[in-house]
């Protein structure tokens, strides 16, 4: 069988873009349906490896055969431990001295084991050697069905192919490339290949396209199938090396081809527009959002598009500036000390501050208070936009949190979207002038001023009809700045990546100190007087902290590194498919949510956890809360560990497969079980030691679970789950809203999950039931976690008692506490029950009732 051969690539140059391409060399395509009958080789095909079978960088395979039937009979007829890429093929020359006694009719046990730096897999099959005149060698395939599912997961698995002669361009820009096919364990192929370029950090368009009747009909083959890994998104980021991989769908299944061709053709991305594109249009459900370059404003002006469904941004050429302001303008501050600041690379920032569609259309919702497509969002913290975790760490590294906005973003676009540091958005906001207000003119009056009423909304222009509000307005309601920005006086705050400290003299391209407490916001807003709006104006906040003053723009600096990997095994996925009569569950990992989202099998024969990182957080409730109760207590909590929690309550179908029994009140496939004590859950016995022991009855639902996957999945420690509730948010809900009303409908609890107000009670009929639906039916927090308001309440492993300080890890008081501690808030409660730090406490381990339900979690 021979190679999966070359791609072409191509490069964009700055004006004149042109298009590279390579057809591959003719390899054998099999797309006929898999089964477990014999695959007939010939004795001259060689086995073929792959390192993709194990997620992360390879350390080492290697490949062990012994005989079914006489196991003294084995030996190893590959091995490699050079910690590089573990990819090709080897020849099992059974008439080698090492096999002289491995009869030539019989069957042997091939165990192929691939090692990372995070994982190790390990893949069997069965070859059967004929007898020397036929020739032949027959490979039958164990678990077939299970290894299909796999590789599903994974993209990747061992292949049965030849190596063939490489082909490349000489002179393009993609070399070293090799494909493997994965029959018969599965019809994808892995594409490896080395782009190359004059850029710093080129970041590529590609399109893959095939051929099975050399060149004549061409098809695109993410038509004909799904690309994932390297330019799943239709772009590759980076020179270096690259692993794509193609998977047929079922309109090429059947196809065979003995010589069939691939064609990649690519585009290095012209990042020397005037103003980035960024097209939002497909929210949440986008696999990617597209960008494109103008040279110019278009004809019709920036349109209501380009403040939604669109991002604009413009770029900023390098260069030095005065920053901060001389001692003599009116509402100077002290820490606004000249210097002479030089800015070495270019960068693109918003032209308008990010609004609360576009945040909506990648976040998934608005948390803002003053409503309004156009009008920027607010109520966004700095760990909202960069995360909590991982975006904490600036400026140490400029990495940030999958799930946070920026991480959402730079996902979807492969582009390394940030906030400007502090520099950066002085220099776009002054556009060379030197005064207070960025149109050359200064500031006559500290509280109400005539000269920034033309450029930007604040405390005393809000009547004047611009946008038609009298909070913050529709952005781009004023006179940009000399380089087309709009708003960069009042409207709201704006968060820039450094950390607030006084000034230390003239530097180059500044980021501002290490460590600190509050974070620099910039720009003034719709409730500060005139002298709060001044182009050197600087604010602080701590970086949790999020009001209707506070918004941001984003920034982009051309030299910025690709945008980070996926986070590997981000999703794990338990098969219960098997129910009662399984003799295991099998389990296997996705890095992110399927390109179909979660559909019904993950709330019935399969259970999908998402992993939480590690870090820090304040839990309970600040004494401000509304609806705050007295066992709140706010302290920072410390997870040293990342563990995965259940995205959705655990649903009926699913306790029915593990347990065999449905003990729910009101009934329904998907929505959540209930009814359900801590006691059925953990065991009576062992199960009741929490938390001097971690140990659960054999028989009960935790006891089975454990039993048929070999984890060690429990419930949550109160910590966990309230850390997973929140997700980085400090706010009463786990959007970044308050309440607003105690016992009844509150329109900002409404979205997220079912309780009294909105159908978990009849409104015209007080505390009639109409109980729980089928989880997922509300919007998700930043994680993906479905329900942590309302619907069930939720199961913690904790007694509950008071709080008692700091701490790292806490499992709660080692004494006896009557109850267990429940979390979430369920239908039948009020808003205020199903605040992120409410502490439900109404039951005893022994008792369950229609209000109580479970989500798992597994420490790995």
């Amino acid at each position: 069988m021979k190679n999966v051969i070359l791609f072409g690539i191509a490069v964009l140059f700055c004006i004149s873009a042109f298009c590279d391409e390579c057809w591959s060399d003719g390899f054998r395509f099999d797309g006929s349906e898999i089964t477990e009958e014999a695959i007939l080789l010939k004795p001259t095909d060689p086995l073929a490896f792959s390192s993709a079978l194990a997620e992360g960088e390879p350390k080492s395979l290697t490949i062990n055969v012994e005989d079914t039937f006489d196991p003294e009979k084995s030996a190893s007829i590959f091995a490699d431990y050079s910690e590089t890429a573990v990819e090709g093929t080897t020849a099992w020359d059974y008439t080698d001295e090492d096999f002289k006694d491995f009869p030539t009719d019989d069957t042997y046990l091939l165990t192929e084991t691939v090692t990372s730096d995070t994982e190790s897999k390990v893949l069997k099959r069965t070859v059967t050697i004929l007898p020397e005149p036929i020739g032949l060698l027959v490979i039958a395939i164990i678990g077939v069905l299970f290894l299909r599912k796999r590789t599903k997961s994974l993209m990747a698995i061992l292949a049965i192919a030849t190596l063939g002669a490489l082909s490349a361009k000489a002179d393009g820009c993609v070399s070293n490339v090799n494909c493997l096919q994965m029959w018969p364990f599965d019809r994808s192929v892995i594409i490896n290949y080395t782009l190359t370029s004059n850029s710093t950090n080129p970041i590529f368009d590609v399109k893959f396209y095939g051929s099975t009747d050399d060149g004549v009909t061409i098809f695109d083959l993410a038509e004909k199938g799904t690309i994932t890994r390297d330019g799943a998104n239709g772009t590759v980021a980076g020179s270096g090396e690259h692993k794509t991989i193609w998977s047929p769908d079922e309109s090429f299944y059947e196809t065979f081809s003995d010589d069939m061709l691939v064609k990649v053709e690519a585009t290095e991305q012209n990042l020397d527009g005037t103003y980035m594109i960024i097209d939002l249009s497909g929210g949440t459900n986008a696999t990617n959002f597209a960008i494109s370059y103008l040279d110019d404003v278009p004809e019709g002006g920036w349109t209501d598009e380009y403040k939604t469904t669109k991002m604009v941004l413009r770029k900023i050429k390098p260069g030095s500036f005065t920053m901060g302001s001389p001692s003599s303008e009116l509402g100077r501050k002290d820490d606004e000390v000249q210097r002479k600041i030089t800015l070495t690379q270019p960068f693109y920032i918003g032209v308008f501050e990010a609004t609360q569609k576009q945040y909506e259309l990648i976040t998934g919702f608005n948390p803002s208070l003053h409503k309004g497509e156009t009008r920027p969002v607010e109520y966004v913290s700095y760990n909202m936009i960069r995360g909590e975790e991982r975006g904490t760490n600036w400026p140490a590294n400029c990495e940030v949190d999958a799930t946070a906005f920026l991480g959402i973003l730079r996902a979807k676009t492969n582009h390394t979207f940030d906030l400007p540091t502090e520099a950066q958005w002085e220099f776009a906001c002054r556009a060379e002038t030197l005064t207070a207000w960025n149109d050359g003119t200064t500031i006559t009056n500290e509280v109400s001023d005539g000269n920034l009423a033309r450029l930007g909304r604040y405390s005393h222009n809000r009547e004047d009809g611009f946008g038609g509000f009298s909070e913050h307005t529709i952005v781009g309601s004023y006179l940009p700045n000399d380089w087309g920005l709009y708003d960069m006086h009042g409207n709201v705050y704006e968060w820039c990546l450094d950390w607030y400290d006084l000034y230390s003299g003239d530097t180059t391209d500044p980021k501002g100190k290490e460590d600190g407490y509050c974070r620099v916001c910039r720009g003034g807003c719709f409730g500060g007087n005139a002298r709060y709006c001044r182009s050197a104006e600087r604010f602080n906040y701590w970086p949790g902290d999020c009001d209707n003053l506070t918004g941001f723009r984003i920034a982009l600096t051309v030299s910025n590194e690709p945008a980070p990997a996926p986070d590997p095994e981000k999703y794990l996925v338990i098969d219960l498919s098997g129910g009662t009569n399984a003799t295991n569950f099998a389990i296997s990992y996705l890095d992110d949510v399927p390109e179909g989202g979660w559909t019904d099998e993950y709330k019935t024969t399969k259970m999908v956890l998402r992993k939480i990182k590690a870090g820090k957080f304040l839990m309970g409730s600040p004494t401000n809360e509304f609806g705050r109760s007295g066992d709140e207590t706010q302290h920072k909590v410390t997870l040293t560990k990342d563990f995965y929690i259940g995205v959705f309550e655990t649903t009926q179908t699913q306790y029915k497969l593990i347990a065999g029994v449905n003990p729910s009140l009101y009934g329904g496939d998907m929505r959540p079980v209930d009814s359900v004590s801590y006691d059925t859950l953990r065991g009576a016995n062992r199960g009741s030691k929490w938390p001097s022991s971690s140990r659960v009855d054999a028989s009960s639902f935790f006891g089975i679970l454990r039993a048929k996957t070999g984890k060690a999945f429990d419930l949550p420690t109160e910590a966990q789950w309230e850390y997973a509730c929140r997700a980085g948010t400090t706010t009463a809900l786990n959007n970044g809203c308050s309440i607003t009303n105690l016992y009844y409908a509150d329109g900002n609890l409404n979205k997220l999950g079912r309780y009294q107000g909105n159908g978990g009670c009849d409104e015209d009929v007080p505390f009639t039931k109409n109980a729980h639906v089928i989880v997922g039916s509300y919007l998700p927090n930043a994680w993906g976690l479905y329900d942590m308001h309302g619907n069930v309440d939720e199961w913690c492993l904790d007694w509950h008692l008071q709080y008692s300080g700091d701490a790292t890890d806490p499992k709660g008081p080692d004494g006896y506490s009557r109850c267990r501690v429940m979390r979430g808030g369920n239908w039948f409660s009020g808003p205020r029950m199903c605040r992120s730090a409410f502490r439900s406490t109404y039951d005893v381990p022994e008792n369950g009732s229609e209000m109580t339900g479970v989500r798992i979690v597994l420490v790995p």
